[in-house]
């Protein structure tokens, strides 16, 4: 009878502790020691002179309205997927990370450095999401931005000084042209402005290279502000629906600044935060998310800046927000989390990794590629790896279709029929 019983609650606490390894599982949340006090940064902030900042600008038009991003609907398929077409790209030995894809309106717009298309050269070109046929754009640029459906921001090309300008999609008219003075850059909207996030072409040969952060008309092209910081040590920045968030990390004190700009003025706010080195910002409605190397999950609130919750996480690293969650990933050890904000659970992933892409939850497996629900973390679509090729994975969707690249190869997947 003993035996029996030992027995039964050895089985019990193996499904209990199944069943908390694959669900919801409630996190210790707590208050941490609150931010300082919101001030005025004073962390090494450099303004660069109003004068410096429109060399060579071919002024475009003013506009009585906000230059608003298109954004691409969101894929709606269901169960396998079946290849609507397939490209084969000459040189099987170019990672995916030298391939750069944006989404318009009118196409997909590919563009790398090393051609996989065609001879080596750099490239840029667009693909027909219904046949897969590829146009060239003959202009070569190194970064292409945000589009409002009719214009686009794009960044080039190549040199020792790098142009920002705005052209016309259908025939590639420029709006305006205005040198740089950074490289390597990213583009975020905010309140109609277009924040650009770079490094300073200047100090490219230099021991630290210098990150800087800017405001352009998005119209007339011309520079409203930018600054520049020593210890803004990525060109990263994330965007509210009003601000822009940078993160400052000091190695030699080991202190974390976050970091808030008025897109309008460029007045640049911050606060001290009680870790180290901040890995991610997620904005999500009125607070910011961010992630720590600590583990630290913490949300702010994106006016006051105090610290509101924050929770010890089992991993840190990349931020995305879906479905009202928050999905934590890594690339150190290929784990991922979902954390609910609402009910402070988080569910472990067990997936080779995730992804948001286009407002949907993206696991890969070794044999498959699936959406998944995030609420419970369900299968709603799939594509078979077999034949793909080595290290396939999704670089994007849209109603159009699943974009897959992998070495030698881009295709793409719809619902059997469409």
């Amino acid at each position: 009878m003993q035996k029996k019983l030992a027995v039964l609650v050895i089985a019990l606490v193996a499904i209990l502790c199944a069943s908390c390894s694959s669900g919801w599982v409630k996190n210790g949340t707590y208050l941490e020691k609150s931010t300082e006090e919101l001030q005025p940064a004073k962390t090494g902030w450099i303004a660069t002179p109003k004068k410096d900042l429109n060399n060579k600008l071919e002024k475009g038009q003013p506009m009585n309205k906000d230059f608003v991003p298109w954004e691409a609907e969101g894929f709606a398929g269901s169960g396998q997927l079946s290849k609507k077409w397939n490209i084969k790209l000459k040189d099987k030995t170019i990672p995916s990370f030298f391939l750069d894809l944006k989404t318009l309106k009118q196409g997909w717009v590919v563009s790398t450095p090393i051609d996989a298309f065609d001879d080596y050269k750099s490239f840029l070109g667009m693909i027909d999401p219904e046949t897969g046929k590829i146009k060239k754009i003959k202009e070569k640029y190194y970064e292409m931005g945000p589009a409002n459906g009719e214009y686009v921001i794009v960044n080039g090309p190549l040199g020792p000084l790098s142009t920002d300008s705005c052209w016309k999609i259908d025939d590639g008219k420029v709006l305006w042209s205005n040198s740089s003075t950074s490289m390597i850059p990213e583009y975020y909207f905010v309140s109609g402005k277009l924040i650009k996030t770079g490094i300073l072409a200047e100090s490219i040969n230099r021991e630290n290279n210098i990150c800087s952060i800017n405001s352009i008309d998005p119209w007339t092209g011309e520079v409203l502000w930018e600054i520049t910081n020593p210890l803004y040590d990525l060109p990263y920045a994330k965007t509210s629906d009003k601000y822009a968030f940078v993160a400052l990390n000091d190695s030699k004190r080991g202190i974390s600044y976050l970091t808030r700009i008025d897109p309008g003025t460029g007045k640049v706010d911050e606060v001290k935060l009680p870790y180290y080195e901040i890995r991610a910002i997620e904005p999500i409605g009125k607070n910011v998310w961010v992630s720590s190397s600590e583990g630290h999950l913490t949300m702010i609130d994106a006016e006051s800046m105090k610290t509101a919750t924050s929770v010890k996480m089992a991993i840190s690293g990349a931020l995305y927000s879906i479905g009202g969650y928050i999905l934590v990933t890594t690339d150190i050890t290929k784990e991922s989390l979902l954390y609910d904000p609402g009910s402070g659970k988080s569910m472990t992933i067990n997936a080779q990794s995730a992804n948001v892409i286009n407002g949907t939850l993206v696991l890969e497996e070794k044999d498959k590629i699936m959406g998944a629900d995030p609420k419970t973390l369900e299968t709603t679509w799939w594509i078979d790896k077999k034949d793909l090729g080595d290290e396939a994975s999704v670089v994007w969707l849209d109603w159009r279709g699943v974009l897959v690249r992998s070495k030698g190869n881009m295709a793409c997947f719809a619902m059997p029929g469409k």
